[in-house]
């Protein structure tokens, strides 16, 4: 996990004026918001070139081409304190392993009962979402004496009702702008 200012994965944690965390390499202001730009002015250039070079034809449909937006409204925190740490996946095979595969991590103190996180210039594709609010601060999600979560804790599709959530439960598929709420538990 990360602070904001800090990089991880060619993406680099920002927080605007209403709190909403925005993941990016390229940062630009507009409207008084920041909006994040994945793309890195070396990815630019060398896209810039090979298309000048006639060399940027490829088998992908525009589908596959496109970036889109991902907005996360998390919602149900009963104290507005404590961190929540967040994890966007990409496949089944990393989902929910804290192994350090997943696209983005999130680290966000809480502000009120609802928090908004925003993603940007995703590529088309299959996602999950897990994460949980620390509300004490120590790093981990708190378990009681059976091993069940005594701290709040979410998957996108709010899967999970009865224990740790599989990525074809908690995926969606991401083909346009999309924001989708999860309720914590």
């Amino acid at each position: 996990m990360f602070s904001a200012g800090q990089c991880h994965d060619f993406w680099q944690l920002c927080e605007n004026a209403s709190g909403e965390i925005l993941l990016t390499t390229e940062t630009q202001l507009t409207s008084g918001e920041i909006t994040m730009k994945r793309l890195s002015h070396t990815s630019k250039t060398i896209t810039s070139m090979l298309a000048l070079l006639g060399l940027a034809c490829s088998p992908l449909t525009l589908a596959e081409q496109s970036q889109h937006q991902l907005t996360l409204l998390i919602k149900g925190y009963e104290e507005s304190k404590g961190t929540t740490y967040l994890s966007l996946y990409d496949d089944a095979e990393h989902f929910n392993k804290m192994d350090g595969k997943s696209v983005a991590n999130v680290q966000q103190r809480i502000n009120g009962d609802t928090l908004r996180i925003t993603f940007h210039d995703l590529n088309a594709g299959e996602y999950a979402v897990s994460l949980y609010h620390d509300a004490n601060n120590n790093r981990e999600l708190d378990r009681n004496m059976l091993g069940i979560p005594s701290e709040p804790y979410g998957f996108s599709n709010d899967a999970g009702a009865f224990g740790p959530a599989k990525f074809n439960k908690a995926s969606f598929k991401l083909e346009e702008d999309k924001t989708i709420v999860i309720n914590l538990r």
